[in-house]
């Protein structure tokens, strides 16, 4: 049992490959693997908006904090796939991971748009469960910002 668990959160936008880096991370360290769209997929079924998607969210994120304290408490590492595309959303993840004693480390994606827009078509084919149409991938771009320094979070570059 490791005695400083850590919550590991894969970074990057719409199929930048967070959920096949959040599986390989679970699989590697080993973690508990916590997947946020999933949950919201098995709960509250396909959403048909983007001001739908966040309100779940909102409601779910209350219950998946609980749950990443109740693992982390007992010694084992989280991996969390669940977004995090600002600076706002990182900030208190952050604050809630020191809340809770447990170290942070971001596993940020470096991969273009135009890739990730590539992978986004063939993810589409492949997912139907987590279809994502272009205009909801073009209007939530703008909610997207990498990580910057100034947000002195511990950072780990996945090429």
């Amino acid at each position: 049992m490791d005695k400083h668990p850590t919550i590991h959160v894969p970074h990057g936008y719409v199929a930048f490959g967070k959920t096949t880096l959040a599986k390989k991370l679970a699989t590697q360290l080993p973690a508990v693997l916590i997947d946020f769209d999933d949950w919201v997929i098995r709960i509250y079924g396909k959403s048909e908006s983007v001001s739908q998607s966040v309100e779940w969210a909102k409601k779910l994120n209350p219950f998946v904090y609980y749950l990443i304290a109740e693992i982390t408490r007992t010694g084992t590492n989280v991996v969390f796939d669940g977004g995090f595309w600002s600076k706002n959303a990182r900030k208190d993840l952050a604050n809630f991971a020191k809340s809770i004693n447990t170290q942070l480390v971001f596993h940020e994606i470096m991969i273009d748009i135009d890739t990730a827009r590539t992978r986004k078509k063939e993810k589409n084919k492949n997912n139907p469960a987590r279809f994502v149409n272009e205009e909801w991938f073009e209007k939530t771009l703008s909610e997207y910002s990498p990580i910057s320094d100034d947000e002195n979070l511990q950072v780990i570059k996945v090429e």
